[in-house]
């Protein structure tokens, strides 16, 4: 966001006349592709993408195609230029590893802070990457991905700093937020363990209260714990009957666990809820090859 001259002037090259543009990314990366993804697609067509993937996520879309470091929007050539950069990507993340086996400090700072960098993009990639192969239900590549991602995290010192120092800040707020200021606090990032924590507490007063469930829902399904999971997310839906991202994830949930004629009316509903969503098209697809593999045994 913001940033220097020289990382406004990076962002906006090439944007002259384009008033949008100027403003968007001037101001912030992150803003400018959420304008395109979301009014410009056509912006994209020509477009390689290294980071946001988040943002196609919180539209409700795929995220697309992933290679090694970089993502095209519209999509690669072919399957073989893609999971060429992929393999590419997995041996410098290879060699990143490696290097930690050297002894003692080899490099200066400055050279040390990019190393660092490409390891942390390196990580950042192979989750998102892992995320894209488990929803095709590509289980293998999917652990491969997120265990590598691990790997370079967990060898990062920087990462590992800021973790610490985030888990640190966090435990200082939560000590000053109520039940409710925490859990959606916790909501709004996304962070379902932290949620739990306070969902808890919100249910042992209140049981029907659907953030709460729907937080619970949500920790127990990252937990793989799908008939806890089922039962909270179907709580929620009492008292908010039109929420597309828990109809989804219900569907996701009954299809793990072969429920596809229950799998495939929530995901309808979601998908009438919000029309164009890319992730709910891809449930009924899974949904529709989970049919047709059990209709040919």
């Amino acid at each position: 966001m913001g940033g220097s001259g020289l990382q406004k002037y990076l962002r906006t090259r090439g944007m002259e006349g384009d008033e949008e543009n100027l403003f968007s990314f001037g101001f912030d990366a992150a803003m400018g592709l959420r304008s395109w993804i979301r009014d410009r697609p056509k912006m994209l067509e020509k477009c390689a993408v290294q980071m946001g993937f988040d943002l196609w996520k919180r539209d409700g879309k795929s995220i697309p195609p992933i290679g090694g470091m970089l993502s095209l929007p519209a999509g690669f050539a072919t399957e073989a230029e893609r999971l060429s950069g992929v393999d590419a990507a997995k041996e410098l993340a290879k060699r990143v590893l490696a290097n930690y086996a050297l002894p003692g400090d080899f490099t200066e700072k400055v050279i040390d802070n990019a190393f660092i960098a490409v390891q942390w993009r390196l990580a950042r990639t192979c989750i998102y990457r892992g995320e894209a192969a488990d929803l095709k239900g590509d289980v293998k590549n999917a652990i491969d991905d997120v265990s590598l991602a691990k790997e370079l995290n967990d060898k990062n010192p920087t990462f590992q700093d800021m973790v610490r120092t985030q888990e640190q800040r966090s435990a200082q707020m939560m000590q000053k937020l109520t039940p409710r200021e925490g859990l959606q606090l916790a909501l709004v990032r996304a962070d379902f363990t932290m949620g739990k924590l306070y969902a808890e507490t919100i249910l042992a007063a209140d049981p029907e209260n659907p953030d709460a469930n729907f937080a619970m829902g949500m920790f127990y399904m990252k937990e793989n714990q799908l008939s806890r999971a089922e039962e909270y997310l179907k709580r929620v839906l009492i008292h908010k009957p039109e929420e597309p991202a828990v109809y989804n994830n219900l569907a996701m949930i009954q299809l793990t666990i072969g429920k596809l004629d229950a799998a495939e009316v929530n995901a309808k509903k979601a998908l009438k809820l919000i029309p164009n969503s890319a992730a709910v098209q891809d449930t009924l697809k899974l949904i529709k090859e989970r049919r047709d593999k059990k209709s040919q045994k």
